[in-house]
């Protein structure tokens, strides 16, 4: 079974990109927040959300992959 190996992959590369957003929103926190915490702009809204679902989805992503070849099932 190949999808074992694209779930591993596409959780991986996932993974990456939602660790990246979680530093970008670390490093450009002083600069957002000098208006108060309501006022942040849409992309930052999207990033964290981006950020904080991402990141289950990915490991969950890599856990199913790598559970799926252990099942016994056939191809169809």
């Amino acid at each position: 079974m190949n999808y074992g190996r694209q779930n591993i992959i596409i959780g991986g590369i996932v993974l990456f990109i939602a660790a990246f957003g979680g530093f970008t929103l670390g490093f450009t926190m002083d600069a957002s927040f000098s208006r108060g915490f309501y006022a942040m702009p849409l992309p930052r809204v999207l990033l964290k959300a981006g950020h904080t679902h991402g990141m289950p989805f990915a490991l969950y992503n890599l856990i199913y992959g790598s559970l799926i070849g252990r099942l016994p099932l056939d191809d169809t």
